[in-house]
């Protein structure tokens, strides 16, 4: 077991992966994207183009929840309070806030998950304003991040910095809570989810973000050691891109947790 879950080392590198890693990088070469890749608990990470930097988009909105549940986690926010929507709110793709009036009182768990599920930008509007973009912004650094909302409502992104959001949410959402549950619900049940694997049955926890060119899905997948995926890209929304790459790194995955189990089963034998 201290093998199983020992920090990623030089020992895991062997030529098998060595030449998966290379085959992935030649894979990806076709498009114009980064990808981010890790395996929380032994730390191995794979980051293709890792320092190209994105339009954010609507994937800003996972950090709206993870900050919020985060805070109620420590009783620092009531879910179940409200919010008032206000004309100031108004923002377009809004298919659940949209059928609502200004005065309307919406429960804060219900702007999260209209703004997860729907990625719904009046529901972004009324957290943010109601977080604050300086301290939703400090703490996406708090975090490790480095361009957490640095221009506008949406801002910018990079993989490593995606990695970092998903690190702490999967952190969260293994804490096992009711209200860890609730929100992995939202995620899991979020539209345009094409990380998961349905006809295998393999769930995934995800946030897209979309605009002009920018398409990007940063998620948590849930085979039997899930992994961490970014995949963010310059091709506009396109379903096949994202399933192939995340394909990619399933395959990685996979040869990775099967070179270690490998790997301590023959120090056990030894």
């Amino acid at each position: 077991n201290n093998c199983l879950l020992e920090e990623y080392n030089e020992k895991d590198l062997n030529e098998d992966l060595q030449n998966k890693i290379n085959e992935t990088n030649s894979f990806l070469n076709k498009y114009n994207v980064s990808v981010g890749y890790q395996e929380p608990v032994t730390k191995f990470t794979y980051k293709y183009n890792e320092n190209k930097v994105y339009y954010a988009a609507s994937t800003i909105k996972m950090l709206d929840a993870l900050y919020i549940y985060d805070k109620a986690s420590k009783g620092e926010i009531d879910l179940n309070s409200t919010i008032t929507y206000q004309s100031k709110h108004l923002r377009g793709a809004s298919i659940k806030m949209g059928k609502k009036s200004y005065g309307d009182k919406i429960k804060i768990k219900d702007l999260v998950s209209y703004a997860v599920i729907y990625s719904d930008n009046i529901a972004h509007a009324m957290l943010l304003d109601y977080i604050g973009k300086a301290n939703l912004r400090e703490y996406g650094r708090s975090l490790g991040a480095k361009y957490t909302l640095d221009s506008d409502d949406f801002g910018e992104i990079t993989v490593n910095d995606a990695l970092i959001y998903l690190e702490a949410l999967n952190k969260y959402l293994n804490t096992n809570t009711e209200n860890a549950k609730e929100l992995k619900s939202y995620f899991v049940n979020s539209e345009q989810n094409y990380l998961n694997f349905p006809d295998n049955n393999i769930e995934a926890v995800q946030k897209y973000g979309e605009y002009d060119v920018y398409y990007h899905e940063n998620g948590i997948v849930y085979v039997e050691k899930p992994y961490l995926v970014s995949i963010l890209t310059l091709h506009g929304k396109n379903e096949k891109i994202i399933r192939d790459i995340n394909s990619k790194m399933l395959e990685l995955h996979n040869l990775f947790i099967l070179n270690r189990k490998s790997r301590c089963q023959n120090i056990l034998e030894n």
